[in-house]
């Protein structure tokens, strides 16, 4: 149960250089030009690997979004691996559909989207996310985040909208496997965090599987919020921690074993 295999050779390669961390990235963007021009971005990538990129001690991903609200985005079947920053990066766009990926060996953050509309992210695996050892000034690393796959967290409160979040694993990440929104109470048939996996959590500032908290673009989880179908082992803390200003919370369908801290609300 506590090992996957995954293969990260793709026929076609992107590959950075390796010049003082700057090991590049896959960047899509809606930008507007100095003569007002509009460019509009758009990726869809299948099958493709992507080996030595994202940038050392910054949130430039190997593959980044930022502003692309344009067009529909794919990221598939493709393997994202060994880089000096974070994997995957999506700030302020909309439209994505991430699914079926593998994302491999990459430093504090493996995946991180804030500020997203209508996204997709599912049957991905997420392995191996380490703590840094190079920013330049250590005593800020006690406040450094960290995490395996982080939706809607870094940027808290600020809202995400249509978000689904399924059939993913995270395998080895420091600090959490999981931090994302809840789904609505008593919507056992809800995508937004579902038939997840987080193991061997540990390291960092905690090594908690999911922290599951309160959609800020939803008045009614003021009242309440739930997690449903997620399983974690092999955490050192907690499988699942939910925490928020909800009155109540409801935790389903729940398997967790061989942690450090069981299963934890912490509500206002």
């Amino acid at each position: 149960m506590r090992g996957e295999v995954l293969i990260l050779t793709r026929k076609i390669r992107i590959v950075g250089e390796d010049l003082q961390g700057w090991g590049g990235q896959v960047l899509t963007a809606d930008v507007m030009e100095s003569d007002g021009t509009e460019r509009t971005g758009m990726l869809q990538l299948d099958s493709v690997e992507i080996y030595n990129c994202s940038q050392i001690d910054t949130h430039y991903a190997a593959i980044r979004f930022e502003k692309a609200l344009s067009m529909g985005h794919r990221v598939t079947r493709s393997a994202i691996h060994n880089g000096l920053g974070w994997g995957f990066a999506a700030k302020q766009t909309r439209n994505l559909n991430i699914s079926s990926n593998v994302f491999f060996n990459f430093k504090q953050i493996g995946v991180g989207m804030d500020s997203v509309q209508n996204v997709v992210f599912d049957s991905n695996v997420l392995s191996v996310v380490t703590e840094r050892t190079t920013l330049e000034f250590s005593d800020t690393m006690s406040m450094d985040i960290q995490g395996g796959v982080s939706i809607c967290a870094m940027t808290f409160p600020a809202p995400c909208t249509d978000i689904q979040v399924s059939n993913n694993i995270v395998a080895g990440s420091v600090y959490a496997g999981f931090l994302t929104v809840a789904q609505d109470c008593d919507d056992d048939d809800a995508m937004t965090f579902r038939d997840n996996v987080a193991h061997s959590i540990s390291g960092g500032l905690n090594g908690v599987g999911a922290y599951v908290f309160p959609d800020p673009a939803k008045e009614s989880h003021l009242e309440c919020h739930q997690a449903s179908h997620f399983m974690a082992y092999k955490c050192a803390e907690q499988g699942i921690l939910s925490w928020g200003d909800s009155k109540r919370a409801i935790l389903s369908h729940i398997t967790a074993g061989d942690l450090g801290g069981g299963i934890m609300l912490n509500m206002a």
